[in-house]
């Protein structure tokens, strides 16, 4: 059983695509088969838009179709309904609004509210490692074909050609870029849901070195990766996702890690990852390389003398590269050495009270959101009631400026006292003054539109929220400080170990570098006769690997007639998959 997830808006555009004709396949005998919503598809979609309109939820609607193989025949609707009533419940959506749609034979389509009946919102977190557990389970409860073992990504081969024979070569059990392959799955089964952050981590820890595609924009376009070592003469080989496997192309990676163009803010901590794929990012993790001949001491030229010396494995172009590889990976580590230390000290602030933590933050900023928001809306009144005097100018300043004007078109202003250039004088004046007050009134209006966007920003009745927050924030911060108390004690241990291990990872990088320098020092004051006596014992060293691998490839021999024995691979996570409506394979 393959599980395909999206998110969405309204349930009506979703519910027209179930009973609708269909894009890839033909829609017949539309049906609702199981679901806690009653009524019409029309209902059925107002009355779940309805219900998701009270929550806050950018896309409070979660869908997943189910879809099967051939090989398990055409299942009645009753057998479809009791699989998706399992299914909702194993994923954690039983109290939610949900129906199931079937208008195909291998497969049907569930539309669920993450709002649920009582307003609580469900957790999505996990969601493809857990529809994964899930479809495992009916699988093994109704004896249906198992999609771990049917359905399984497969990725560029390199069995074989210059890639097989340069890997031999360079001493690799396998090629690079199946070790990358298999290392890269395993961390983004691990950190599914976690983000970029939590992915890149799991990768730095299993040793793969990764750069990020990013246009010039800030568009993700996804990753390069190589592997310490696998270098060239102009410096690391990189391999691009895509052409590692299909399956860790951005636009298929991206939805697994819940990310998109940027990197998650606050994921889950990658300790949280679902068992399975830990157990597999375990697995597949390498240690650090080890050089033969190669002692990691900081002091010059640490190496028996020449005499007594063993050959060193790698030849003099083998180990600039790997120096120049070392020297890639360094920056990376000391970058995530020094996150983590960061976190520590951020979380070890907050478990002795010199810091506030989360909670006790969010509820500070809360507080100090509203007095802003308070204090923008006596902005407003003040703003108002300057507003009020400014036009209240404007008018009696418009009477003047008329009167004058009236005044020295009559004749016999020298009787009045006057003249006409001084009736035209206070008409200018008059105007002048009208049209300033009408200006500093629209102003005004303007800073009171401003002030109270600001407020209605924060909360819609700000005065009302912080009139009821103030009488109880010292209870509440209280306990916010005693919860984030709580949680820093237990989280800084493993916050600390993983820090140290980071650190121990920049130390030993940087200690590889100083032995490869070294070397390469020796390498510079050898004799000829020695530098030629070595490089012939590394060519017998690769000859003789070279052949062992091949041997333990075709045990048989070819040479005999023996077709060879295909040595199994070791497991790799199982893909995401795709499905019926989104692209991908449906069996």
């Amino acid at each position: 059983m393959i599980a395909n997830i999206t998110k969405g808006k309204r349930a009506a555009g979703a519910l027209i695509y179930d009973f609708g004709p269909g894009h890839r396949e033909e829609h017949v005998d539309a049906r609702f088969i199981a679901g806690n919503v009653p009524g019409t598809r029309q209902q059925v979609a107002r009355l779940i838009d309805h219900h998701t309109r009270q929550g806050e939820l950018t896309k409070p609607l979660w869908r997943c179709s189910l879809s099967l193989p051939d090989e398990d025949g055409v299942l009645p609707d009753a057998a479809w309904s009791q699989m998706a009533e399992q299914f909702i419940n194993e994923m954690g959506f039983a109290d939610c609004p949900w129906v199931a749609v079937r208008h195909g034979d291998d497969h049907i389509h569930l539309t669920v509210s993450r709002l649920a009946w009582d307003g609580t919102v469900a957790s999505d977190q996990w969601d493809y490692a857990r529809a994964r557990k899930a479809a495992d389970a009916i699988e093994a409860e109704h004896g249906l074909v198992a999609a771990r073992s049917r359905f399984r990504a497969a990725g560029p081969g390199v069995r074989s050609g210059a890639e097989l024979a340069a890997s031999v070569t360079r001493g690799q059990d396998r090629p690079e870029r199946e070790q990358i392959r298999d290392l890269v799955r395993a961390a983004r089964d691990a950190a599914a849901g976690g983000g970029r952050p939590q992915f890149e981590q799991l990768l730095t820890e299993a040793g793969v070195l990764f750069r990020a595609n990013v246009a010039s924009t800030g568009r993700m376009n996804g990753y390069s990766f190589s592997l310490p070592g696998w270098a060239s003469d102009s410096g690391p080989v990189w391999v691009t996702a895509s052409s590692t496997a299909k399956d860790l192309a951005w636009k298929k990676l991206g939805p697994v890690l819940g990310d998109g163009d940027q990197a998650a803010a606050g994921a889950a901590p990658a300790q949280a990852a679902p068992d399975l794929a830990r157990q597999q990012l375990d697995r597949y993790r390498s240690p650090a390389p080890v050089l033969p001949d190669v002692v990691p001491e900081p002091e010059p030229l640490p190496f028996p003398p020449l005499d007594q010396r063993r050959y060193g494995r790698f030849g003099k172009a083998e180990l600039a590269n790997r120096l120049e590889a070392e020297r890639t990976k360094l920056p990376y580590r000391e970058r995530y050495r020094d996150s983590l230390q960061q976190d520590v000290e951020r979380v070890a602030a907050v478990a002795s009270g010199s810091a506030p933590g989360e909670r006790a933050g969010e509820l500070d900023a809360r507080l100090h959101a509203l007095r802003q928001a308070v204090g923008h809306l006596d902005e407003a009144a003040r703003q108002q009631g300057i507003a009020d005097e400014e036009s209240g100018k404007v008018e009696p300043a418009r009477s003047r400026a008329r009167a004058a004007e009236a005044k020295s078109k009559k004749r016999g202003l020298w009787a009045a006292g006057t003249s006409k250039a001084e009736q035209e004088r206070l008409a200018a004046e008059a105007w002048a003054e009208a049209r300033a007050a009408q200006a500093a009134a629209g102003t005004a209006y303007s800073a009171i539109d401003a002030e109270k966007a600001a407020a209605r920003a924060v909360s819609p009745q700000p005065r009302r929220d912080l009139a009821e927050l103030e009488p109880v924030f010292p209870q509440l911060r209280e306990a916010a400080v005693a919860e984030d108390l709580a949680h820093a004690a237990l989280r800084l241990p493993a916050a600390r170990e993983q820090a140290e291990y980071a650190a121990d990872q920049a130390a030993q990088s940087k200690a590889t570098i100083r032995a490869l320098e070294a070397e390469q020092r020796v390498r510079a004051e050898m004799p000829a006769d020695q530098a030629k006596a070595e490089s012939a014992q590394r060519s017998q060293e690769a000859l003789k690997r070279r052949a062992a691998a091949a041997s333990s490839r075709s045990p048989g021999g070819r040479g005999a007639g023996g077709k060879g024995v295909q040595h199994p691979r070791p497991p790799q996570p199982p893909s995401k998959g795709t499905g019926h409506d989104r692209g991908g394979p449906s069996r």
